[in-house]
């Protein structure tokens, strides 16, 4: 049992992952580092015999794996995981993240990512590109966003480029969103791209060469609905999040509402050449949508305390 410090606190959410839990620990224990690292992993309740999974690495990895056990679900109670239960408890100077169903494929990449962000201090967070997997259909596909670049705020106002599996942030900045301006902001159904925001103007968010994860998709999640308008409302409130942060960290770049409204329709003209859908019914019922439910705006001491946080940095 390590009684060494860890540098890099790896943070899991798991909830009946019994078919994919073990290739995400996998994925983990197999990681090749000069330095320490946990792996704090929460189990929601699971019916399916994830925890017992866990249990077994846990027995098997003490002092790598810190598990959290849950009786009760705390997603359906509405209660915020990772600020409640993991963030507090990581010791590491570095974060990364990775859902039970995910996987990493690199054994070198929390060692790839920490050197860069030993030599890079002015550095908030580094990623990669990271392949797919279709559980329905047992297909995988390759990342295909590779080679090195450095992100502004502005690229992450177009789209999310970050797969948070591959992501590996300074532990610090991390906490200091999740505990002091996370708990203000209004509801967003990603939980981690408002992160991005924060984190990049903090300072600079690089792309790392290379893959070093898979992200899996289920038949039915979050992000990857079977309907087409639950599909959308996801589209659409990663509209919101952008037009939030725009306010709330005085980027205040124009058109924002334009390119939310523009590009829905763009949306549901691809969605339904696929799915031989009426665009104009769908399209139609993505306008009443928006117009019932506006972006939120920024309040005044959100804001304040987003601009203290930010010039603190400088």
């Amino acid at each position: 049992m390590t009684t060494d410090k860890p540098l890099v606190s790896i943070i899991t959410l798991a909830y009946n992952h019994s078919k994919y839990i073990r290739q995400c620990l996998d994925g983990f224990i197999m990681q090749k580092t000069d330095f320490p690292f946990e792996v704090i992993i929460h189990d929601d309740a699971s019916t399916d015999g994830t925890a017992d999974i866990i249990r077994e690495y846990e027995k098997k990895y003490p002092g790598i794996i810190k598990p959290v056990y849950q009786t009760e679900n705390q997603y359906s109670r509405k209660i915020a995981i990772g600020r409640t239960y993991l963030y507090p408890k990581a010791e590491g100077e570095y974060i990364a993240e990775c859902e039970g169903d995910d996987y990493w494929n690199d054994p070198y990449k929390l060692q790839k990512q920490v050197d860069y962000m030993r030599s890079h201090q002015e550095c908030s967070m580094c990623f990669t590109s990271q392949g797919t997997f279709f559980q329905d259909s047992r297909t995988y596909v390759p990342g295909t966003e590779e080679g090195f670049r450095i992100f502004t705020f502005r690229d992450f106002l177009k789209r999310n480029y970050v797969g948070t599996l591959t992501s590996l942030s300074k532990a610090s900045l991390v906490k200091e969103f999740q505990f002091e301006i996370a708990p203000r902001l209004p509801y967003f159904p990603m939980g981690d791209y408002p992160m991005w925001f924060y984190l990049v103007r903090k300072g600079p968010v690089v792309r790392l060469e290379g893959e070093t994860g898979v992200y899996r998709i289920l038949s039915s999640s979050a992000s990857h609905h079977r309907d087409s308008f639950e599909q959308l409302k996801f589209a659409m409130a990663s509209f919101d999040i952008r037009i939030y942060f725009n306010k709330l960290l005085g980027v205040n770049r124009p058109f924002m509402t334009y390119m939310k409204w523009k590009d829905t329709r763009k949306f549901c003209w691809h969605w339904t050449k696929e799915t031989k859908e009426s665009f104009l019914k769908l399209y139609f019922r993505c306008i009443k949508y928006m117009l019932k439910n506006p972006p939120p705006i920024p309040d005044k001491e959100t804001t304040a305390i987003a601009e203290r946080l930010i010039k603190s940095h400088k």
